[in-house]
């Protein structure tokens, strides 16, 4: 190999080094974009949620509905006394009196061992 083919060659991978890290870095560039816009569709689609309270089992579980779907939520960081409890039937008309027939917002933060979700429910105006 020659001088002048050397150079080039070398001209040649440095330019290719370049155009790849330029690749990569707008690679990474969009992924980051793209990560962005579906953290904020969540928001934004987890924000626009509501449902709506068709029951309240107890002082602390409600029934919502949402597109024809029912799902049993457990008030997060409540806990309540059961109905047949001294002060249960009063748990679940307070409970009632807050939350029944209200579209609600919830924030959910997995599910307990009867495969209830566990939730924080927003109350509109709230």
């Amino acid at each position: 190999m020659g001088t002048r083919t050397t150079h080039s060659f070398l001209n040649a991978r440095i330019s290719i080094a370049r155009k790849a890290a330029y690749v990569k870095s707008a690679g990474v560039e969009t992924a980051h974009i793209i990560l962005f816009l579906l953290l904020l569709s969540l928001c934004l689609y987890a924000g626009e949620l509501s449902w709506h309270v068709i029951s309240v089992l107890d002082g602390d579980t409600i029934e919502v509905l949402h597109n024809r779907h029912s799902e049993r939520i457990r008030l997060s960081g409540i806990d309540c006394p059961e109905k047949g409890q001294a002060f249960g039937q009063k748990a679940k008309h307070t409970a009632s009196d807050l939350a029944f027939g209200k579209e609600v917002t919830i924030q959910t933060h997995g599910h307990d061992k009867y495969k209830r979700t566990i939730g924080d429910v927003i109350l509109p105006g709230a």
